[in-house]
């Protein structure tokens, strides 16, 4: 699978995100980015569990049938990944001081998006819609298109808190996104900062 470029000056750390379509394209075959769809099966019970970065600043909530995978990405602060349902998370840091001075989160927000967008056939961004990360403001939107056969769908919350910015990604094929949009609503969603003790 060829390799996407990005216009790297455009942004620092949208190598990090770019780089998630050289991961992905080797789970399925060799024109597809993810493997076959397979949906959350009703029969299978599971069970909420908690997922926090090293630092425990941020923590979100998944399910059991999610499990750490340090090798999906090198510069994630965490990475999950569902084998089961075909489905990848990861929560990536930029600080601030990468960035000119009062980069507004709005604006991150857009030059992610769109250089996401281009990056994929038939790019689609949703309606951006806000929201509150444990008193901090949020963006939540989808980014959609096409990479070789399979239509993906990547699902983000960007927020920020003190010093940096925070990427969450949940990505999978958009058959499986639509047929459990509740499932991975929920999951996008839950992100929340964590009160870090600063010792005595």
């Amino acid at each position: 699978m060829k390799s996407k470029k990005i216009n790297y000056k455009v942004i620092p750390g949208l190598l990090v995100v770019m780089s998630l379509f050289l991961f992905a394209g080797c789970q399925g075959d060799g024109d597809s980015i993810l493997p076959e769809v397979l949906k959350p099966p009703v029969e299978k019970k599971e069970k909420l569990e908690v997922f926090a970065l090293p630092d425990e600043v941020l923590e979100l909530t998944a399910t059991t049938k999610w499990v750490k995978d340090d090798t999906l990405h090198p510069e994630s602060k965490l990475s999950l990944v569902s084998e089961e349902y075909n489905s990848y998370l990861i929560v990536l840091e930029d600080k601030k001081e990468d960035f000119p001075l009062n980069m507004e989160l709005s604006y991150y927000t857009q030059l992610i998006s769109e250089n996401l967008k281009k990056d994929l056939e038939d790019g689609q961004i949703s309606e951006v819609r806000d929201i509150e990360v444990t008193g901090e403001n949020g963006k939540l939107f989808d980014v959609s298109g096409k990479d070789g056969s399979m239509e993906i769908v990547y699902k983000y919350l960007i927020t920020e808190k003190d010093d940096a910015f925070y990427q969450v990604i949940l990505w999978s094929s958009k058959e499986n996104i639509e047929t459990n949009q509740a499932y991975y609503e929920n999951i996008i969603t839950s992100p929340k900062f964590r009160e870090v003790s600063t010792g005595s």
